[in-house]
């Protein structure tokens, strides 16, 4: 297999040009708004309920969420092309994907239908599998190296 500036060919077509740029926009939005409802739920302006088990519940996504948002900061800020660029993607939409998929997971179980939190954590579910399986979707018409 060739490579292109040590990169594989899958790795240029996921990381490569707009798509990166794309995903690092979609990624930064989606970290920073995770951060802003850890912090909003910390001082008590967003609540998911009373129950002992809802908090539980919520407040064990934390770790998930966190690890989710320094991978994916972190991928921001690392040059094209950097040896740990495609791990940390990658991670980092795993680790966002899973933490939308448990959530929506509970809410069907739990029979919460709360549209607020549905949409919320359908984006975190989808965001990344539309990440992966479809980069150049918002790259039409330009050309990526």
């Amino acid at each position: 297999m060739t490579t292109t500036s040590g990169k594989t060919p899958v790795t240029s077509a996921l990381l490569g040009g707009c798509a990166q740029r794309t995903a690092k926009a979609f990624l930064i939005v989606t970290d920073l708004g995770l951060l802003a409802y850890w912090t909003l739920t910390a001082v008590g302006v967003i609540s998911v309920g009373t129950g002992d088990v809802l908090l539980a519940w919520n407040w064990s996504f934390l770790p998930l969420d966190l690890f989710a948002v320094t991978a994916g900061l972190t991928w921001s800020l690392l040059p094209t092309g950097h040896r740990w660029s495609a791990p940390l993607f990658l991670c980092a939409l795993t680790l966002t994907f899973s933490a939308g998929l448990l959530a929506v997971s509970f809410f069907a179980l739990w029979g919460t239908w709360a549209l607020s939190w549905w949409l919320v954590n359908l984006w975190l579910m989808l965001m990344p599998v539309g990440l992966l399986l479809t980069p150049k979707l918002f790259c039409r018409g330009t050309a990526s190296p």
